[in-house]
This record gives structure tokens, C-alpha cells and sequence, in this order.
């Protein structure tokens, strides 16, 4: 493709318009030689000699100017053809998406501010908006890879374009400062990068809202296919509809993503419809956001440490490490009060670094105040964001050489539903802990994926038994069985199993029973601070207390 710069190009046109004058030119003096025009006008000139010279003069103009105007109009079309070219690609660029080419932020928003408007001129005019993110899409393409995350985006778009409304008439592009669609349209709009809205413009029912969102779970239901892999993607969606009654169209988005919020934490129809409670409920979480993102350097994040006994002999084990938040004028905050939260904002990538480097640090200080044979561990819970970021492994074993921790003493925990985003990145991860020396284990197991053609290929410690089986295997001999199932195969891949949750000493006679090496719950103790467990063992006989607490009927077989 040859390149031309626009001196070039002026250039040749130059040219070419030169060229046209002189070929009219020759094509006139033919014609007039032709009809013999020279010879009358040499004749009348003998006669008049300045009104022959005249006619020439004048011809000659007349035949360059016409000749100069038709160029230059044909010059000045297509200059205007090409702005109004050039005029639809800036359009086209300002207001879709370059990925997608569907409409954009700006564009919906536009579209959205005519319907608030349109809103307030007429009672009998409604209008909604479905506001939907993809579900952990940004942990899809940091493991995958921005290109398949991009594939990803675009299969969605394409099934979202077949679930507005059946009768939403195509949207053509005009100004968007005016008038530039009539009442009836619908919009789909790429919102950002994991986020799309739709308005629904002209609706005759607030149900028309949750027509469309459930049009969009079935469409997205059957698998996605990305590079070869099968995937299921999933979207959580909020609808904001005008009979709320709005002055901005920004508040109508504002109340949509609350809706699309409170639909995420929901196991059911990952839909919900907007109502005024959830104004108050997004204010309380900007503010929760606010207050846990300074939590750390104020000092208010605590590590609380939950026993982990041996069901031989009734001694301590080890600890898992669990989070808690002293915030100021609420007192101890339990984890599944934030822990949402840190995981939807990305707070619990440094929230987790900083309690894996506390209790490491701890538990190398306890092992030096309180020796014991074998050592006593620590289990730390990593979450999906915290797994699979892929400078994990040079993050523990940076935070180990740091707190001097030996590493048999680290057990890191990780539930199933990590485990199966990336099974082969998790087994590859695994591999890369083992290889430092730290110990792995999955956490409650038996209510998630419970794939046991994944469980077989990582390399794991130890199996926690979810504890759902230990409260309902006192009832159910179906579940006992399940649970002795569980406990069988991961004593058959080289794992040991501690069972979550005892509240008995029934209980624990039953996960005894079963072949359970360990257990934890609060019929042991509930989760200490670092000054009760340091009480603890500075009794001098580890896990006495313990050992005592369990009555007779539970250890007169040991």
C-alpha cells in the first residue's frame, strides 16, 4: 500500500486539474476550427480589430473558468463525502466499543438521559435498566489470558444481542446530541470491561425487566467454548426500573448496581430487582469499603487462632488462622461480615499477604517460647484471587525466609471451588509448595465440585471434612456413609482428614469412628486471640485442657 501525505496528495490533483484544462482546451480549439470559428472572427476583426481580439479574450476565460469551477466542484464533493466518511468513524469510535461494536458507556448514557427526561414530561411512560457483570471474569483472563478473556466477551455480547426484547426495532447511529431514536428502542451497551447494560425503553410492566434477565440466564446457560476448553460463565444482574422516580440518570445506575450487588451474594435466580432498602445498604458498604481499606494501617485487622486436636490422644495439633476485624464503634467484626467484600474489591490479595506474614511470624515465636516434638502448625486459608496470582510461590517463600518459619509447619488451605477454576494451575501451584516443603490441604470438601478425578491429580496433605456431614451423619446413615466414602479415598491418596465443625462429644465419637486422625470445632474451642493461646501453652502440658475436656465415654478407647 503506497502511502501519501497530503502535500502529495494536493500535488497530484494539481496535476490531474491542469491536465483536465488543457484536454478541454485542445477539445475546444478542434471544435472551433471545425466550424471554422477562427476565420469569421478574423473577418470581423479586419473589420473591428479590438472587438476580435475581445471575443478571443473572453472565450478563452469563459471556457478556464468553467472548466476550473467543474474540477473544483468535483474536488469540493468529494472532500465533503470524505469528512462525512471520516465524520461516521470518529461517531462510530466516540460512542461503541471497539471490541464488542456495540454501544458504549457515553452512548448509554446519553440514551439514558433522554428516557429520565422523557420520564418527567410523561406519566405514562416507564423505562428500566439491567445492569449485569460477568461473574469472576477478571480471574478468567489473569489465568487465561487477556485474548481469551476478550473471546469470552465476545460470546456473551453475541448472546445478549439475542435477549432484549423480541420486538426492539435495529438502533441506527445519529447525532446523539438530539433526538437520535424514537420510544420503543432498546439499547445493549458495553458498560466496562466485565459490565453490560441494557435499557429498556417504552416498557409496559416493571416485569419486563425480569422477563428479559431471565431470558439472559437461559441464553448464557449452555457451555462457552474458549480455546478449545468448555467453560460455564454466569452474570449477576441488577434492574432498576423508573417507577422509583429518578432526576439523574446516573441514579438510576447507581441503584441498578445495587441491585446487580445484592444479586451476587444470592445461590438462587442471581437476579434482583431495586428496592429503596438497597440505597441505605450501598451507603453502609462504601463506607465498610472505606473503613477496611485503612483497616491495616491502623492497626485493626487481628489474627484469632481455632485448635486443631488430635482425636488419638486429645493433644494439640496445631491452628488455623482465622481473620477478624476490630473496627472502631463495632467492635470484633467475624470474617463473613468483610471478607465478601475484600474478595469483590480485590482487598483480600493484601489483607491475606499481611495475615499469612502474622501468622507465620507468630507461630515461629510460639515454636521458640514453647518447644514442642512434633512442632505445632498453623493452617492459612488462601482465597481464589490470592491462589491464583502468579507470583504466589515467591510470595511464601519470601514471606517464610522473612519470619524465619520452617515450612513443614505451613499448611496452605484452599477450597474446591479454587481448585476447579484452574485444575491444571492448581496442580502446578501445589507442586511449586511441595517443593519448598509447605504442606497443602482442601478445605470443605464434599460440598462443592467433589470431582475426584482433580483430587486424585494434586498433590494435598490433608482433606477437611465439610462440616455439614459431621451435623447431619447423626441423622442421615446415607450421609454417614458418603462420609466414610470420603474419608476411605483420601486415607487411600496418602491424605490425612480433619473433621471441621464438632460441637459434640457424640460427634467427635463418630468422626473417631470413622477414621478421622483430627478434628476442630467448638467442642474443643472456639477461636482464641494470641494472648489465650499463649495461656494455653504456658500451662506446660500441651493441650491438657484439651485432653480433659473430653470425657471419658470419648477416650476410654484410647
Amino acid at each position: 500500500m503506497v502511502m501519501t501525505t497530503p502535500r502529495t496528495s494536493s500535488f497530484w490533483r494539481n496535476v490531474r486539474e491542469l491536465t483536465g484544462i488543457l484536454a478541454i482546451s485542445a477539445a475546444s480549439w478542434f471544435l472551433a476550427e471545425h466550424l471554422s470559428v477562427f476565420e469569421r472572427l478574423s473577418e470581423e476583426a479586419r473589420k473591428f480589430r479590438w472587438l476580435g481580439e475581445a471575443m478571443v479574450v473572453g472565450v478563452v476565460l469563459t471556457v478556464c473558468l468553467v472548466i476550473l469551477s467543474v474540477s473544483r466542484w468535483r474536488g469540493l464533493s468529494i472532500e465533503i463525502s470524505n469528512g462525512l466518511k471520516l465524520q461516521d468513524r470518529l461517531i462510530q469510535t466516540a460512542y461503541h466499543d471497539s471490541l464488542t461494536q456495540l454501544p458504549n458507556r457515553i452512548f448509554f448514557m446519553s440514551q439514558l438521559t433522554q428516557c429520565v427526561k422523557r420520564a418527567k414530561q410523561r406519566q405514562d411512560y416507564e423505562f428500566a435498566v439491567v445492569f449485569m457483570e460477568v461473574d469472576h471474569l477478571k480471574i478468567v483472563s489473569d489465568n487465561l489470558g487477556q485474548l481469551l478473556g476478550d473471546q469470552i466477551i465476545m460470546q456473551i455480547s453475541e448472546r445478549l444481542i439475542g435477549s432484549i426484547r423480541r420486538d426492539a426495532p435495529t438502533l441506527h447511529l445519529t447525532d446523539v446530541s438530539g433526538p437520535v431514536r424514537k420510544a420503543g428502542n432498546d439499547v445493549l451497551a458495553r458498560y466496562s470491561g466485565d459490565e453490560f447494560a441494557i435499557l429498556l425503553d417504552d416498557i409496559r410492566d416493571p416485569s419486563d425487566g425480569i422477563r428479559v434477565a431471565e431470558r439472559i440466564q437461559r441464553n448464557l446457560l449452555p457451555l462457552f467454548l474458549v480455546d478449545e476448553r468448555e467453560m460455564q460463565i454466569t452474570v449477576s444482574i441488577g434492574i432498576a426500573v423508573s417507577a422509583s422516580g429518578y432526576s439523574a440518570a446516573e441514579d438510576v445506575l447507581r441503584d441498578a448496581s445495587a441491585a446487580m450487588r445484592r444479586a451476587r451474594t444470592r445461590d438462587e435466580s442471581r437476579y434482583q430487582m431495586f428496592d429503596p432498602t438497597m440505597h441505605a445498604a450501598a451507603v453502609n458498604r462504601l463506607k465498610l469499603e472505606y473503613d477496611l481499606r485503612q483497616a491495616e494501617d491502623r492497626g485493626e485487622l487481628l489474627v484469632y487462632y481455632q485448635p486443631i486436636v488430635s482425636l488419638h490422644d486429645g493433644l494439640l495439633s496445631g491452628f488455623e488462622a482465622l481473620i477478624r476485624w476490630q473496627r472502631p464503634g463495632f467492635g470484633l467484626v467475624a470474617p463473613g461480615q468483610f471478607i465478601p467484600l475484600a474478595e469483590e474489591t480485590g482487598l483480600i490479595v493484601p489483607i491475606g499477604s499481611w495475615m499469612l506474614r502474622e501468622a507465620c511470624n507468630q507461630m515461629h515465636v510460639w515454636h521458640l517460647r514453647f518447644p514442642s516434638k512434633p512442632e505445632l502448625t498453623i493452617a492459612v486459608n488462601f482465597s481464589a484471587k490470592q491462589f491464583m496470582q502468579p507470583n504466589l510461590v515467591n510470595q511464601v517463600d519470601q514471606i517464610l525466609r522473612e519470619t524465619h518459619m520452617d515450612p513443614g509447619s505451613l499448611n496452605v488451605e484452599f477450597t474446591e471451588s479454587v481448585a476447579m477454576q484452574d485444575a491444571e494451575q492448581t496442580a502446578l501451584r501445589l507442586n511449586e509448595l511441595k517443593a519448598l516443603g509447605v504442606h497443602s490441604s482442601i478445605d470443605d470438601f464434599g460440598t462443592g465440585y467433589s470431582s475426584l478425578s482433580y483430587l486424585s491429580r494434586l498433590s494435598l496433605d490433608i482433606l477437611k471434612l465439610d462440616r455439614y456431614f459431621v451435623s447431619a451423619m447423626e441423622s442421615s446413615n446415607e450421609t454417614r456413609k458418603i462420609a466414610r466414602a470420603i474419608i476411605s479415598l483420601a486415607h487411600n491418596l496418602g491424605m490425612d482428614v480433619v473433621a471441621e465443625g464438632i460441637e459434640t462429644v457424640e460427634q467427635a465419637n463418630e468422626v473417631r469412628s470413622l477414621g478421622c486422625k483430627y478434628a476442630q470445632g467448638y467442642f474443643f474451642s472456639k477461636p482464641m486471640s494470641q494472648a489465650r493461646v499463649e495461656a494455653l501453652l504456658g500451662s506446660g502440658v500441651r493441650g491438657a485442657d484439651f485432653k480433659s475436656h473430653m470425657k471419658a465415654k470419648f477416650m476410654q478407647d484410647s
